[in-house]
């Protein structure tokens, strides 16, 4: 069973987003 689902909002994975992977990456680590 899946606890959390993430997805690439502007749709370029991270690319143009470096703030965006950093929130993600955080939110992993928790």
């Amino acid at each position: 069973m899946y606890r959390a689902v993430a997805w690439d909002i502007d749709g370029t994975l991270i690319d143009s987003e470096p703030l965006h992977h950093q929130s993600l990456l955080a939110g992993c680590r928790n």
